[in-house]
């Protein structure tokens, strides 16, 4: 299977790379619980999709202590990265995770985070990779349900954000369209629920200043707004995140978990 899909919305540069690391210090703690609670012990093969450079890759072993582990990513820069520091049993593929087969299929877990929001079809992507995981094998996927902004500077970034993604064929909010979906003939679900993750204002806008600095030149958005309009943006942005700040943004996380049914008994 192979979907036409926009391209990651947020790059693979050095920036975007250092943004993926603070976004993994922000939602490491909730992945590792959700890990902790639902993913299979010891899986003979575990897939990370869209790994990026590799947190979360790692932390899908530190967790499960699968046996063998394939992050997976279109982005070689991103890949590079995250072989430079690879915990043994681990290697990085460079594939679509769009495309089945899936390197290493069919794995007894398959992760994902916050992938899905830039693909076009949400809901399609996840029952195709439903069909790479082994008899019992597990699916799990976080994915954004809403953000709660009420940071007017946060607020004026998520607009225009929402804006881009969407212009792109991705819903960004790739949550809401997961929560209806129960199982099928072969599968079922364990796990559907949100987990509400609290962000302080600064880091949000560090990490928003980043995907700014990335994206601004997009045709969309220089049809879309001024450069006077971006600048202020991004001076807003960078004096939040110098600033001590209280505030929080809180993003909902939509945690989602699949099981394909065990094999049949052998007869005789």
């Amino acid at each position: 299977m192979r979907r036409d899909r926009p391209d990651y919305t947020f790059g693979d540069t050095p920036v975007a790379g250092r943004r993926l690391e603070l976004l993994a210090d922000v939602l490491d703690p909730s992945t590792r619980a959700f890990l902790a609670q639902v993913a299979p012990s010891e899986p003979s093969v575990a897939l990370d999709l869209g790994c990026g450079p590799g947190r979360s890759t790692r932390l899908v072993v530190d967790v499960t202590g699968a046996r063998r582990t394939i992050g997976v990513d279109t982005s070689q820069p991103f890949l590079e990265r995250a072989s430079r520091a690879r915990p043994r049993g681990v290697t990085f593929v460079q594939h679509d995770a769009t495309s089945t087969p899936l390197p290493g299929a069919p794995a007894g877990l398959i992760y994902c985070r916050l992938l899905l929001a830039h693909l076009p079809d949400p809901a399609a992507t996840l029952q195709a990779w439903i069909t790479q995981l082994a008899p019992g094998g597990r699916l799990l996927v976080e994915e954004m349900e809403w953000i709660d902004a009420p940071h007017p500077v946060l607020a004026r970034y998520e607009t225009v954000v929402l804006d881009l993604v969407t212009s792109r064929g991705a819903p960004m909010y790739a949550g809401p369209s997961l929560a209806s979906i129960g199982g099928d003939r072969g599968w079922r679900s364990v796990a559907n629920g949100v987990r509400a993750v609290a962000v302080p204002a600064p880091i949000a806008a560090r990490i928003y200043a980043m995907n700014l600095t990335t994206w601004r030149d997009d045709p969309h958005i220089q049809e879309r707004y001024s450069p006077d309009q971006l600048d202020d943006l991004a001076r807003a942005l960078a004096g939040l995140a110098r600033s001590t700040s209280n505030d929080q943004i809180t993003w909902g996380v939509r945690e989602v978990a699949y099981e394909r049914d065990p094999a049949p008994p052998a007869l005789g």
